[in-house]
């Protein structure tokens, strides 16, 4: 009897260290940032981060808004243009913040003029979000990038990848 209670409990240790060597593997393949195509980022799957695509803050980006299409609300807004700041990126799309008030009840196709890293970039999206930020009667609207090709999200995202990089090696 005494030999069993001592082989399970050698049992559960051997178990516990094949855990623990699994979760440090995990944290440290973590740490490295690799390319990889797939449908969940490696930081999803560690984070349980819902988010498609990877965002990076950025700081005193201007961009350009021009609205493209304002669903079926007011067809005068269409080709109405306002300036805004980007608060954060990603492949997928962007947050941008404006004194610019409009309603998200509709489906409002916008195109985004900016420029990162000495490239411009004109990406059409559709507002999916929209904040009110109680400071200086600012908006902050969630857009969601609707990519007229593949190339131009592998742009974007090699261009967001190296600013990353940067804002990394700055910070050490």
């Amino acid at each position: 009897m005494e030999y069993i209670l001592i082989i399970q409990g050698i049992f559960i240790i051997v178990l516990l260290v094949l855990y623990l060597r699994g979760e440090y593997l995990l944290n440290k393949k973590g740490d490295q940032i690799s390319l990889i195509d797939s449908e969940e980022s490696w930081e999803q799957r560690l984070n349980g981060n819902r988010r498609k695509h990877y965002r990076l803050g950025i700081e005193d980006v201007i961009c350009s808004i021009e609205i493209i299409h304002f669903g079926s609300l007011d067809n005068q807004m269409n080709n109405t243009e306002f300036e805004g700041y980007i608060d954060n990126i990603s492949a997928g799309g962007l947050k941008f913040t404006t004194k610019q008030d409009l309603p998200v009840k509709g489906n409002i196709t916008i195109e985004v003029k900016f420029q990162i890293k000495e490239k411009n970039y004109a990406i059409h999206g559709k507002i999916v979000r929209r904040e009110e930020l109680l400071e200086n009667e600012l908006y902050g609207y969630g857009v969601e990038f609707n990519h007229s090709s593949r190339s131009q999200m592998i742009n974007l995202t090699n261009t967001l990848l190296q600013l990353e990089i940067e804002t990394l090696k700055k910070a050490r």
